[in-house]
């Protein structure tokens, strides 16, 4: 169902999106060298008919920024089957234009699955649109959540509020830790239906689907958002446990940073 979506063991769990024959990208703080006593990564993906998981070397990554609000990277791997057997996922042209945001999205990662933190199953389910914002930084940030707008748990304002909280560079001070602790991407619930995100699926795609059954990507999932003052102690609590706090996320868009792809020659194919 999501031929394109990785599983990527690195600092942690994470999840990418192959978006080119010979590319992955995913969230910064998933593969950061400075975090990890190993020289190479281990990714797992679709290859052809077969699932191929090769190793990379971190310093093989392609960073936009260590900034939550633009961490975007790109590494790039070897698949053995042809290139006519992968389809490119086309990405949605979104560049502060709101009205082309669909109301629900399909939320897709390799996080927590069950009460004792087993992770690397893919799943995935729907989450809704809440809004976006524009940073300091100049980067758009889109919001979904695990209920629909008029149900939802907190105003949109307050959402930014807790999101542009852990907006810090993920480098020095602890500061990595505390992303952690605040999040890392679906969340189990009751249903299938409604998801927001857990730890573990950072770096997962964000997709819409047409009425022609197409998967469309907008972008890439980076961080999780809780109200800290319903759950104070969430960072002292297991990953499931913080998983259940976890009523929104934060996606990192991919058409408004096509410069940096472009840069290293990764064309998207774009959905209009």
């Amino acid at each position: 169902m999501f031929p394109n979506v990785a599983y990527i063991k690195a600092n942690g769990e994470c999840t990418g999106e192959r978006i080119l024959y010979n590319t992955i990208i995913t969230v910064s703080h998933c593969i950061d060298k400075s975090y990890s006593s190993q020289r190479k990564f281990k990714v797992t993906y679709m290859d052809g008919e077969t699932i191929r998981t090769e190793k990379v070397s971190f310093n093989k990554v392609k960073k936009l920024s260590k900034n939550l609000d633009k961490e975007l990277s790109i590494f790039s791997i070897t698949p053995k089957s042809s290139k006519q057997s992968f389809k490119a996922t086309r990405v949605l042209p979104f560049e502060g234009n709101e009205e082309i945001i669909p109301k629900s999205v399909i939320i897709a990662g390799f996080g927590t699955t069950t009460k004792n933190n087993s992770s690397g199953k893919l799943r995935y389910g729907r989450s809704f649109y809440r809004g976006f914002s524009l940073t300091k930084s100049g980067s758009y940030r889109l919001y979904f959540q695990a209920k629909p707008k008029e149900n939802s748990y907190e105003v949109l304002k307050d959402c930014i509020k807790v999101a542009s909280a852990s907006t810090n560079p993920i480098d020095g001070n602890g500061s990595y830790k505390e992303l952690l602790n605040i999040s890392e991407s679906l969340k189990p619930r009751k249903t299938v239906i409604n998801q927001a995100v857990c730890r573990g699926d950072s770096g997962g795609p964000v997709y819409f689907k047409t009425n022609e059954g197409e998967l469309v990507l907008i972008g890439i999932n980076s961080v999780g958002i809780y109200d800290k003052n319903k759950y104070p102690n969430l960072k002292k609590a297991s990953d499931h446990k913080q998983c259940e706090a976890f009523h929104a996320s934060a996606i990192v868009p991919l058409y408004s940073n096509r410069d940096f792809l472009e840069k290293y020659n990764v064309k998207v194919q774009i959905y209009d």
